[in-house]
């Protein structure tokens, strides 16, 4: 993980898509977790989540990483 990256667990209270639980977790209006989504900021247990319509279950724990150099090139 980079120096300027924080780091998220964010647990799903019942199943939902991916965009729904962090949309539900981060501040209205923020969009950075979208860029984690399609950065490769996105891990459920040791696999990269890109989809941002993928299902996650109920009591599954998502880890997110945010850092505002994401999607830079």
């Amino acid at each position: 993980m980079y120096g300027n990256a924080k780091s998220y667990l964010i647990t799903a209270k019942s199943a939902m898509s991916l965009t729904a639980l962090l949309a539900s977790f981060f501040k209205t209006g923020e969009v950075a977790y979208r860029l984690a989504i399609t950065g490769g900021g996105v891990w459920i247990g040791s696999e990269r989540v890109k989809d941002p319509e993928a299902q996650v279950k109920a009591k599954q724990t998502v880890r997110v990483f945010i850092s505002p150099t994401q999607e830079v090139v």
